[in-house]
């Protein structure tokens, strides 16, 4: 439950108001509510899960080159990364 109360209201895809009404839905019919969810957008789930991962992925090698400095470390940061 708490997983889908979460990507409900990290859901840019969503208004206001549908993510009202699902957050309603599930509060009042608990586990149908949750079903109906992950039936109904149990892709979308996985979808904004792999987005998050991505921005972090992209954001920690940004960070990475920040702080290796251009001395070529970075250069053997994304080769051991690439294999």
């Amino acid at each position: 439950m708490i997983m889908v109360f979460a990507d409900i209201f990290r859901s840019h895809d969503l208004s206001g108001w549908a993510k009202a009404l699902w957050t309603i839905f599930i509060v009042v019919l608990s586990y149908l509510g949750v079903l109906v969810y992950l039936i109904a957008r149990g892709r979308k789930i996985s979808e904004h899960a792999q987005h998050r991962a991505l921005e972090q992925e992209q954001q920690s090698r940004a960070y990475i080159r920040t702080v290796a400095g251009s001395d070529g470390a970075v250069g053997e940061i994304e080769k051991l990364a690439a294999t």
